[in-house]
């Protein structure tokens, strides 16, 4: 529900859906920006968003403290940045499941994604 908090439960379970593949858009292989954000996901469904630092971060990402600020401006910034790559990601699926269905099934296409 809007306004509502997301439980750490949900968040672990969305965090398992979304596939690395979904953070790699324009990025030439495995990059440390990448792994970055990857590693986000993982800390933050683990611990939640207020728990996690940006030790924890690089810890997981396998990366240094200058390059997730090379990369970021802070926590904020990070989670920010991933969450613009996982809508960009969401909506390119979306539009790629409504543009070949007839208008009269768009929605349920679009729900499908």
């Amino acid at each position: 529900m809007v306004g509502e908090p997301i439980s750490r439960a949900s968040l672990r379970s969305s965090a398992q859906r979304v596939p690395t593949t979904l953070l790699s858009e324009g990025q030439a292989g495995s990059g440390p920006r990448q792994r970055l954000l990857e590693a986000m996901v993982s800390v933050v469904a683990r611990r939640g968003y207020q728990q996690s630092t940006v030790k924890d971060v690089i810890s997981q990402a396998g990366c240094s403290r200058s390059t997730f600020y090379a990369h970021f401006a802070d926590m904020e910034d990070c989670l920010g940045a991933l969450l613009s790559v996982l809508t960009d990601e969401l909506f390119g699926e979306v539009q790629s499941a409504v543009e070949g269905a007839p208008p009269a099934d768009a929605p349920k296409a679009a729900a499908r994604t």
